[in-house]
C-alpha cells in the first residue's frame, strides 16, 4: 500500500500519520520525489482502512499495491534511481558501458585491455577474479590475486571496476571494488543478498538462468530490504528451448522493467549470445530498446582466453560497437527531444479543456506527482474553479493573499494536455527566496521526451514580451532531469537554499532574457 501526501501537508500532520501507521505494526518507506512524497507501507496492510487514511488532512490518496516487491517498485518510488559507481553515474538517461575480459589472467592482459576499452569509450572496467564454472575442471579464476591485478588496471586507467562475488566470506576482499556483481547463478542466493544489503556499495544483479522478472525483482528486494538501494539490474539472457545461441536475450524485459521498477537496467549481450559476431547487433538492439547501459566482454587475444573467448570481442571490434551504439543513442535522444515537439503548443486553459484538465490532474495524483506549475490544481477537483482562479491571477487584480499575478499555460499535443507551466510575473518574498518565476510539470506518461525543455524554451519568449529581463527557476538537487531542462535553456547556477516548510533543498538558477 502507498499513501500519497498532499503537497501542502504540514510536518506535524505527517508525523502524526506516521505514528498512527507505526502503531499498527507497519514499516514505512518514505520516498520524496520530484513532485510528491509517498509513504510505502510494508506489512499486513489488510487491516488498514484505506478510506479512513484517505480522509486525513495530510493525505492526497491511498493506493493498494499487489506486487510483493515494494522498495524496487516504481509505484513506491516514481523517480528513476541513479547509482554512483565510483564517480560514474548509471540511470535516468545516463548511459554507461562496462567492458573488459571475462577473467583476470595477468597484469599485462588487464592493463592492456583496460587502456584499450577506455580509449574506445568504456566508462567502467569488468574482470572476473572468482569464476563460477559449470565444470569443476575449468579455470576458476585467480581469486584474491586476480582482484589485486584488477585494481592495478584501475590504477593505470582510472576506470571504476566491476567484479563478481561468489561467497559472503569474500566480502572483505572487495573493499576497493566499485561495483560488486552478483552472477546469474547466485541471483537467488538469498543469504548472500542479505549480506550485500548491509553494504553501501553498488550491486550489479544479473538475471538468473531461467528466472522470471518478478523473481529477479524479488532478489533486488532482498538487497534493498537490508538498506542498500544502490542496485543495478543486468539482463544476460535466459535459458529457453532455443540452442542456436548460448542463451536467449530477452529484450522485452527492458520496457517491462521500465514500467515496474525505478532501478537502472543494463544488458550483457556477450553472455546472452555466446558468439562474438552477435554481440554488436544485440548491443545495438538493447540500446534502441532503452537500456541504461551495456556490459561487454573484451579480450586482447580471444582465441587464447582462459574463459569465454568465443564471445569476447577484440579491442578494435569493441571500438566499432561503441561507435554504432553512440549513433543509436544520438537518434534515440533526438527522437525524445525533438520529434514530439512538432505537435506541441502552449495556450491558456479554457472551459473546453475541462475534461482534459481533470484527466491531467488525476494522472498526476495517481502517480503521486506534485503539480508544479499548476497553481492550486491539486486541491481543486472542479476544473471550472481552477480556470477561474487562473484568470484572476492572469488579470492581476484582486489577487489572493500570498499569490502574485501569473500566467498559466497548458501544453497540448492535439487535444491532450501533456504538461503545464506557470509564469509568475513578479516575485513576493517566498518566490524570491525559494520557488522563482516559473514552475512546470509533465504528465507521467509523457515524461523523458523533452517536453519540459520545450515548454520552458517557449515560455521564455513570453517572459521577454512582458518585459522581464531575467527569470529565476528552482529545482531540487537530486532532480537531474529538471536541472538538465534549466541548463539547456541557459540557466546559470546561483546558490542552494533550504526551505523549512517542506524540508527540502532548492537549487537556484537564473536565465538571462537580454
Amino acid at each position: 500500500m502507498i499513501v500519497i501526501l498532499k503537497h501542502e501537508a504540514r510536518q506535524e500532520q505527517i508525523d502524526r500519520l506516521k505514528q498512527f501507521l507505526l502503531g499498527m505494526g507497519l514499516r514505512i518507506d518514505e520516498s520524496k520525489g520530484e513532485n510528491s512524497t509517498i509513504l510505502g507501507l510494508v506489512g499486513d496492510t489488510t487491516r488498514v482502512d484505506a478510506d479512513l487514511i484517505s480522509s486525513l488532512d495530510a493525505v492526497e490518496a491511498v493506493r493498494r499495491v499487489q506486487e510483493p516487491y515494494k522498495k524496487a517498485n516504481r509505484k513506491f518510488h516514481p523517480q528513476d534511481t541513479m547509482v554512483d559507481c565510483g564517480g560514474v553515474t548509471i540511470g535516468h538517461g545516463l548511459f554507461q558501458i562496462i567492458a573488459g575480459p571475462c577473467s583476470v589472467e595477468s597484469e599485462e592482459q588487464m592493463v592492456t585491455v583496460a587502456k584499450a576499452v577506455k580509449a574506445a569509450g568504456a566508462t567502467l572496467l569488468r574482470g572476473g577474479a572468482f569464476k563460477p564454472r559449470t565444470s569443476p575442471y575449468a579455470f576458476q579464476g585467480l581469486h584474491e590475486d586476480g582482484l589485486k591485478l584488477l585494481l592495478k588496471a584501475k590504477e593505470a586507467t582510472g576506470l571504476p571496476v566491476v567484479t563478481e562475488i561468489m561467497d559472503a566470506s569474500h566480502l572483505p576482499l572487495f573493499d576497493d571494488v566499485d561495483v560488486i556483481q552478483v552472477g546469474a547463478r547466485n541471483m537467488q542466493n538469498f543469504e548472500l543478498l542479505k549480506v550485500l544489503g548491509k553494504t553501501h556499495k553498488p550491486i550489479l544483479l544479473k538475471r538468473g538462468l531461467a528466472n522470471t522478472i518478478q523473481e529477479w525483482l524479488m532478489s533486488a528486494e532482498y538487497i534493498m530490504a537490508g538498506g542498500n538501494d544502490q542496485v543495478i539490474l543486468c539482463e544476460r539472457g535466459i535459458r529457453t528451448y532455443e540452442t542456436a545461441t548460448r542463451n536467449t536475450l530477452d529484450l522485452s524485459c527492458i520496457p517491462v522493467l521500465r514500467e515496474k521498477t525505478h532501478l537502472p537496467i543494463l544488458v550483457d549481450p556477450s553472455h546472452a549470445t555466446g558468439v562474438a559476431r552477435l554481440v554488436k547487433p544485440m548491443a545495438m538492439a538493447a540500446t534502441a530498446a532503452g537500456a541504461d547501459g551495456l556490459m561487454i566482454e573484451v579480450h586482447n587475444d580471444p582465441k587464447h582466453a582462459l574463459c569465454d573467448g568465443a564471445q569476447s570481442l577484440t579491442p578494435d571490434e569493441f571500438a566499432d560497437v561503441v561507435r554504432r551504439v553512440r549513433g543509436i543513442r544520438a537518434v534515440v535522444e533526438e527522437e525524445k527531444e525533438e520529434n514530439p515537439m512538432e505537435e506541441l503548443r502552449l495556450t491558456r486553459p479554457t472551459e473546453a479543456m475541462s475534461g482534459e484538465i481533470s484527466a491531467y490532474r488525476q494522472a498526476m495524483l495517481d502517480a503521486g506527482s506534485e503539480m508544479d506549475g499548476c497553481g492550486p490544481l491539486s486541491r481543486m477537483a472542479d476544473p471550472a474553479e481552477w480556470i477561474a482562479f487562473c484568470k484572476t491571477l492572469d488579470e492581476g487584480t484582486n489577487v489572493p493573499e500570498r499569490w502574485v499575478p501569473a500566467t498559466q499555460f497548458v501544453c497540448l499535443r492535439g487535444e491532450k494536455i501533456v504538461g503545464m507551466i506557470q509564469v509568475r510575473r513578479e516575485l513576493n518574498d517566498f518566490l524570491r527566496e525559494y520557488a522563482g518565476h516559473i514552475g512546470y510539470s509533465v504528465r507521467p506518461d509523457e515524461r523523458q521526451q523533452g517536453i519540459a525543455t520545450w515548454m520552458l524554451h517557449n515560455v521564455l519568449t513570453y517572459c521577454r514580451e512582458i518585459g522581464l529581463k531575467r527569470v529565476m527557476v528552482a529545482c531540487e538537487p537530486w532532480n537531474v532531469g529538471s536541472r538538465r531542462t534549466i541548463l539547456r535553456n541557459g540557466g546559470v547556477y546561483e546558490k542552494t537554499v533550504h526551505e523549512d516548510g517542506e524540508n527540502i533543498d532548492l537549487e537556484h538558477y537564473w536565465i538571462s532574457l537580454t
